[in-house]
């Protein structure tokens, strides 16, 4: 078989005649005139497309796990129970106890009367405080008499 001045043939060992040439279409391949496409990273092209795809498919799917899992949820619900606290009141025993005993420096006079005076005034609202006390070293004061005062409220029982 002829095609374009070349004969070819499909045996496996076929060689050809010692005058054939191969015809132009036949060439190894010419590098292009065109300029080569740059490499992705490169300073010709500093931008990764296919990162920034990647990126931001990723960054989408956390918006969206954000936005499906975030509500905007209501008021918070008034408290069933009236406020016990009076800041008044509370004010106003800060206030004396701080007048009657500035100074409460760890195993002094006033320190073993501010505990019995916190005693006395929780004793006015129907609590008993159990005092527990130590002796302890404190640097600058020596061996010195301490106090830890502790109330239990009662609480109300369910039904």
């Amino acid at each position: 078989m002829w095609e374009s001045g070349i004969r070819a043939t499909f045996a496996p060992n076929a060689r050809l005649p010692a005058g054939t040439y191969y015809s132009p279409a036949m060439q190894g391949a010419r590098l292009r005139d065109l300029r080569r496409r740059p490499r992705r990273g490169s300073v010709e092209s500093p931008i990764d497309t296919r990162l920034v795809r990647k990126s931001t498919v990723v960054v989408l799917a956390a918006v969206a796990v954000l936005a499906l899992t975030t509500s905007r949820g209501g008021t918070i619900a008034a408290p069933a129970l009236p406020s016990s606290f009076d800041g008044v009141a509370a004010f106003s025993l800060t206030s004396q106890f701080a007048q009657q005993f500035p100074n409460r420096t760890p195993g002094s006079p006033s320190d073993d009367g501010a505990a019995k005076w916190v005693s006395a005034t929780l004793a006015q609202y129907g609590l008993v405080a159990a005092d527990d006390t130590w002796s302890e070293d404190v640097p600058g004061l020596g061996r010195v008499q301490l106090h830890n005062l502790a109330v239990v409220v009662p609480g109300m029982e369910r039904a």
